[in-house]
C-alpha cells in the first residue's frame, strides 16, 4: 500500500503540516479510494519576507505574486499551510478526509487561477512553527 505525496522539493518546515499531509493521503484511502488513483501534489510551500519586505517562496527564492501579507505561509506566520494540486477525487471526499485531520476546513481555499488547493493549520501558536507545542 505504498501511500504517496508528490512532495515536489518544496520547504514545508512545519513537522505539523508535513505529519497531517500525511495523514490525509491516508484518511482518502481509508475511505476506500486506492492511492494509484489520487494524486495529491505539492505546489506551493513556505514562504518569507526578504530585506525589501517582498514575499519569497523559500524553496525557490523567487517573489510570489499576490501572497497575503498575513499568509499562513510565511515563516513568520507560523508556516501552516501548503497549496496542492488534487486530482482523481471529489471536493467531498477530499473535505471529508481534510475534517480528520488537524487542517481547518475553513482554511481551505479552491478557485486560484492555476487550480490550486489550499489547506492550512489553525491559527494558534501550536501550531506555529518552529514553536508548535511550547508554551
Amino acid at each position: 500500500m505504498g501511500l504517496r505525496i508528490e512532495w515536489n522539493n518544496y520547504i514545508l518546515n512545519n513537522e505539523l503540516v508535513i505529519r497531517n499531509l500525511i495523514r490525509l493521503n491516508q484518511e482518502i484511502v481509508n475511505s476506500g479510494i486506492k492511492d494509484d488513483e489520487f494524486t495529491l501534489s505539492v505546489t506551493g510551500g513556505d514562504r518569507f519576507r526578504d530585506n525589501c519586505g517582498k514575499i519569497r517562496s523559500a524553496t525557490e527564492y523567487s517573489i510570489v505574486p499576490g501572497s497575503s501579507e498575513t499568509s499562513p505561509h510565511l515563516i513568520e506566520r507560523g508556516a501552516r499551510a501548503v497549496d496542492l494540486s488534487v486530482s482523481g477525487i471529489s471536493d467531498e471526499v477530499f473535505d471529508k478526509a481534510l475534517g480528520k485531520t488537524e487542517f481547518l476546513p475553513a482554511n481551505t481555499e479552491r478557485g486560484y487561477p492555476d487550480g490550486h488547493t489550499h489547506i492550512g493549520l489553525p491559527n494558534t501558536q501550536k501550531y506555529y512553527y518552529p514553536n508548535y507545542g511550547k508554551p
